[in-house]
């Protein structure tokens, strides 16, 4: 970007766009909580693009100057993906699923903390797609809740290249998403739950809750939650008539039907660059 509007001084017909996200956007991820040139940045570009509200927010009450009238939010999306609805009758256990990093940053370990708490009449088949430096430890950790909690089973299916994730999440019959991180944008992974019609349990950080209504089309768990609340929100999916969890369902795909198709969202960002093209104002 600063390369662009480098040249946009040789070339001022040039028009320049930039997208923030991550360590783009949040000072907290970049390396030394350093964010260079951000004002030049935001007055010499035509438009500044965000994936979400929160996030484009936060750039502007971090960044002092007159740039609202720049700033677009431009949610991603995802492409579609098979539906899931149904593939678990009542009665069996608990289709839960979660596609993470094994970082610190999405809390893994709190999920399986609040599984510990479930009774025993509880039982959860709950799948884990994702890799990363702590899964040595949260197997271990999943292996004693196993042992002492007959009713969970936990299943860690690595790294899962993204072609083939509709078919791992049809293989785990998953009816229920759960993220627990502490930080995001505007996860991908919400975004493709919602697009096989699986409503989500998330913490309510960055965007998150832009997408996902509280007894609508998931659960928001607090920004910091116990696994005490972790579990209540588990209690709350399983409380449910089985009618309202087809609301649930019917509701996320809608979210993604709506806001979140990748080749809508590809189709509205294009015409965004033709308004840049053009000189016309922000929407």
């Amino acid at each position: 970007t600063v390369a662009a509007l480098r040249l946009k001084k040789e070339f001022p017909s040039l028009k320049v766009v930039t997208r923030f996200h991550g360590a783009d956007l949040y000072r907290e991820q970049a390396p030394f909580a350093c964010q260079p040139l951000r004002p030049f940045i935001a007055a010499g570009c035509d438009r500044l693009l965000f994936v979400c509200r929160t996030g484009m927010e936060y750039f502007l009450s971090l960044w002092d100057g007159p740039w609202r009238e720049k700033a677009q939010v431009a949610y991603i999306g995802c492409r579609p993906l098979p539906r899931c609805e149904g593939l678990r009758l009542p009665g069996e256990a608990l289709g839960l699923i979660s596609c993470s990093g094994l970082i610190p940053l999405k809390r893994i370990s709190l999920i399986l903390d609040a599984l510990a708490l479930l009774p025993a009449e509880r039982a959860v088949d709950w799948h884990l797609l994702g890799e990363g430096e702590l899964r040595a430890d949260l197997e271990k950790q999943a292996q004693a809740l196993q042992t002492a909690h007959p009713n969970i089973r936990c299943t860690f299916h690595g790294h899962v290249p993204n072609p083939l994730l509709a078919e791992a999440y049809r293989e785990a019959k998953a009816q229920l998403f759960i993220t627990t991180s502490e930080s995001e944008g505007l996860p991908v992974s919400i975004m493709e739950a919602y697009s096989m019609g699986i409503p989500v349990i998330a913490t309510a950080v960055g965007g998150i809750p832009e997408i996902v209504e509280d007894g609508q089309s998931g659960f928001l768990l607090p920004p910091n939650p116990a696994a005490a609340d972790v579990a209540g929100a588990l209690e709350r999916y399983w409380m449910l008539p089985q009618q309202e969890k087809a609301a649930l369902s019917q509701n996320a795909y809608a979210c993604w039907q709506t806001r979140l198709n990748a080749g809508e969202n590809a189709e509205a960002l294009a015409r965004t660059l033709s308004d840049v093209r053009k000189g016309e104002g922000c929407p």
